[in-house]
Order: structure tokens, then C-alpha cells, then sequence
């Protein structure tokens, strides 16, 4: 399956940064502008004198299918946050991704959470 267009849709509540990303099927070029998206809202360059949120919270809820560049990449995120403090939360995998996630025994080390 190739890579579908993202969006994504970022907010800041109190202190945890929420994105939803909407698209069918998430791979490299998807991963690539969560990263970027996450760094913006963050700084993680140091560019700015920003505030780390204490959660980083991915809806998934609208993502069909995930391929390793994107799960990948959210291993890098995880450890990136996690040296600031701060946790990633990947919610509202559909049953494929999550079972994917478990499978590669990702669920010890990411957060993975239903809300809906």
C-alpha cells in the first residue's frame, strides 16, 4: 500500500500537546512531518525559549495502516521526549496497528491507549 496524503491537526492543552493525524496509510514521508511538527511545537532545536509539555499525546484513531519508517520514527520521538520528561501517547490504534505494536513488543516501551 503506498503512502496517502497526511493532516495534521495540533493543540496544546494545559500541558500536553494533542495531534491528530488523519490519513490512510502512515510511512516515511508521514513520520518525516510528524517529526517536524512535533519539533516545531516543541523547539526541540532550542531556537526558542518553549515549555516541554508533560504528554505528547498522537490520536491514531484516524490512520488505517503504519509502516515500519513510521513506527520506527516514533521510537526515535519516544526517546527524544523522554529525555526532556516528557511521555508519548499514541491513542486510539485500530486493532492491526495495536496488534503490529504488541507483536514488536512496542507496548512495553511506548504508551498505547484507547479513549474512544
Amino acid at each position: 500500500m503506498s503512502e496517502c496524503p497526511l493532516h495534521l491537526h495540533c493543540e496544546s492543552i494545559e500541558d500536553e500537546l494533542h495531534m491528530r493525524l488523519e490519513t490512510q496509510m502512515l510511512g516515511a514521508e508521514g513520520a518525516r512531518q510528524i517529526n517536524e511538527a512535533i519539533k516545531d511545537a516543541l523547539d526541540m532545536d532550542g531556537k526558542g525559549a518553549s515549555t516541554t509539555p508533560n504528554v505528547v499525546r498522537v490520536d491514531l484513531a484516524q490512520v488505517s495502516g503504519m509502516g515500519s519508517a513510521a513506527i520506527g520514527a516514533f521510537i526515535v520521538l519516544h526517546k527524544s521526549l523522554d529525555a526532556k520528561a516528557c511521555r508519548l501517547e499514541l491513542d486510539n490504534p485500530n486493532k492491526s496497528i495495536r496488534e503490529a505494536l504488541e507483536f514488536l513488543k512496542l507496548d512495553r516501551v511506548l504508551t498505547i491507549t484507547s479513549r474512544q
